[in-house]
C-alpha cells in the first residue's frame, strides 16, 4: 500500500470521518478499492462528500499486513524509507564512513570530546574507521592524504616512507563523493589536504572537481620523477581507450594539472596510483 494511502487511513481512524476532497491524488485509486470492499463508506455531506469508517478492525488488520506498524520515528532514515516507500534510496542519511590509516605516530582525530589515534588503530588492526556527519566537529592535527585505491590505505607505511607526507591517509574510493567534499569544506578538518589520484584523465578530472570545491587547502601530489614513472611503468591502453572528457583538463588554470597532463600526452601513457611505490623521491 502507498504511504499516502496509509497516512490518510490513519487520519480517518483517528477522526472517524474525513472530507472526500482530503484524499491525496496518489491515494485515490487505493482508497476507492477500500471503499468498494466495504471497509470505509462514502456519503454526501452538504455540497461535498465525506468518508467514514465502516469496519475499523479490517482497516487495522490491513494496515498491519501492508506496512510497518511500529514507531516510525525509531527507524534509521533508510529503514524508514523502506517502511514508507519500499525504497531505501528515498532515505536521506548524511553519515559518512571514513576508512583511515596513518603514516606515523601522532595522527589524532578529535571532536572536542572523543579522540581517535589513527596510527595506533591502523597499526594494530590494519585500518581505522570513523563515522562522521554534516556539521560535526571532527578534525585532525595532521594533514590528510586523499587516496583513490585501497593499496595505499592498507600499506600506508610502505608507500609513504618515500613520500614527504606525515598524517592521515583517507580512502575515497574512485570518484570522490560530493558528500565527502561538502564535509571536508564545512570547516578546517586539517591544516591541508593532499590528493593522490591515478595519473590519468579520470584522476585529473577528479582532482579538478575536488580543487574547485576545496580551493587552495587542497593540492595534488606530483613526484619529481613522475615522467620517468609514466615512461617506464605506464599503460598505453588506458589513455587510448579512455572515454573521459578532456575539456576541463585542457582548459584548466591549475598548473599541477597542466604539468601532469603534458607528461601523459608526451608519453602516451597513464600511471596507476600504485606506481608511487616505485618513485625515487
Amino acid at each position: 500500500m502507498l504511504n499516502a494511502s496509509r497516512q490518510w487511513l490513519i487520519k480517518l481512524l483517528e477522526s472517524g470521518s474525513l472530507a472526500a476532497s482530503s484524499v491525496p491524488n496518489a491515494a485515490k485509486a487505493e482508497i476507492g478499492n477500500i471503499q468498494n470492499v466495504g471497509f470505509i463508506a462514502w456519503d454526501r455531506s452538504g455540497a461535498g462528500a465525506k468518508y467514514s469508517v465502516s469496519d475499523e478492525k479490517s482497516i487495522l488488520d490491513m494496515l498491519a499486513a501492508t506496512g510497518y506498524s511500529g514507531n516510525i520515528n525509531k527507524l534509521t532514515p533508510k529503514a524508514k524509507a523502506v517502511a514508507l516507500h519500499g525504497d531505501a534510496h528515498k532515505g536521506q542519511d548524511n553519515s559518512i564512513l571514513l576508512m583511515l590509516s596513518a603514516t606515523e605516530e601522532g595522527a589524532i582525530w578529535t571532536n572536542g570530546t572523543d579522540k581517535l589515534d589513527v596510527f595506533d588503530y591502523s597499526s594494530r588492526f590494519g585500518v581505522a574507521s570513523l563515522v562522521v556527519k554534516k556539521d560535526d566537529a571532527w578534525s585532525t592535527n595532521k594533514p590528510i592524504a586523499l587516496i583513490e585505491n585501497l593499496d595505499l590505505l592498507i600499506y600506508a607505511k610502505e608507500y609513504f616512507e618515500k613520500i614527504d607526507f606525515v598524517g592521515t591517509v583517507l580512502y575515497y574510493s574512485g570518484m570522490i563523493s560530493g558528500k565527502l567534499l561538502e564535509w571536508l569544506n564545512e570547516k578546517e578538518r586539517a591544516s591541508k589536504y593532499i590528493m593522490f589520484p591515478d595519473y590519468d584523465l579520470v584522476g585529473l578530472n577528479n582532482y579538478i572537481r575536488a580543487k574547485d570545491s576545496l580551493g587552495n587547502i587542497l593540492s595534488m601530489y606530483v613526484p619529481s620523477d613522475l615522467q620517468r614513472l609514466i615512461k617506464e611503468y605506464g599503460l598505453k591502453k588506458t589513455l587510448a581507450n579512455s572515454q573521459a572528457d578532456r575539456s576541463k583538463i585542457e582548459q584548466t588554470n591549475y598548473k599541477d594539472v597542466a604539468d601532469v597532463y603534458k607528461m601523459i600526452i608526451e608519453e602516451g601513457k597513464t600511471l596507476h596510483q600504485e606506481g608511487l611505490m616505485l618513485t625515487n623521491t
